[in-house]
């Protein structure tokens, strides 16, 4: 079935808006084009086009930009990323940079956002760039509501001419504060 703009559709308690729809009934999977929107209570995801597999709940969006905005104003860029609106998670993959609603970012090869917990995790290669600081670890939690970022294994911290490192702690964003509870 074909469904020419605007079309929308309800699964999981989540919309998915776009332009065009190329909807397989036998396969059950929505290809959608132009204007693409997933609209799921705190979370929105937009992107040029998406495969949305309806058995599987999964949104799949491939090589264009992808967006996605939470709640308190952060936004992830991504071109590879999977969207479960039943789990209300998403992973990607390939390289990803989330801008804080205060300008801060985080970078990383991978990850996943939980739209339940309200947490970002980052895996691969992270780095993460403050007004004075630069963190660079394997991978960090983002607690989006307590502004906390929980660091893991290989952690180094550099401000100005200054370096710290850990294999666990947490950073306090909002008052810059640094706690090391492992090898600091």
């Amino acid at each position: 079935r074909k469904i020419i703009g605007p079309a929308t559709f309800l699964h999981n308690n989540t919309y998915l808006k776009c332009d065009t729809a190329l909807w397989n009934v036998s396969t059950n999977i929505i290809d959608a084009v132009g204007n693409v929107e997933i609209i799921q209570e705190n979370t929105m995801l937009t992107s040029d086009s998406l495969k949305y597999d309806i058995p599987a709940s999964l949104a799949m969006f491939r090589g264009t930009l992808v967006e996605l905005y939470d709640k308190e104003g952060n936004i992830l860029n991504t071109n590879y990323l999977n969207y479960n609106t039943r789990d209300s998670v998403a992973t990607f993959y390939f390289g990803a940079s989330m801008k804080s609603n205060d300008g801060k970012i985080i970078e990383s090869d991978n990850g996943t956002y939980s739209s339940a917990d309200k947490m970002f995790s980052f895996e691969d290669n992270v780095q993460i760039f403050t007004d004075s600081v630069l963190i660079t670890s394997t991978r960090v939690d983002y607690l989006t509501q307590t502004d906390v970022v929980v660091f893991n294994e290989n952690t180094v911290a550099w401000k100005d001419e200054n370096m710290l490192s850990a294999n666990a702690g947490s950073y306090e964003r909002p008052q810059n504060i640094f706690t090391f509870s492992k090898d600091g």
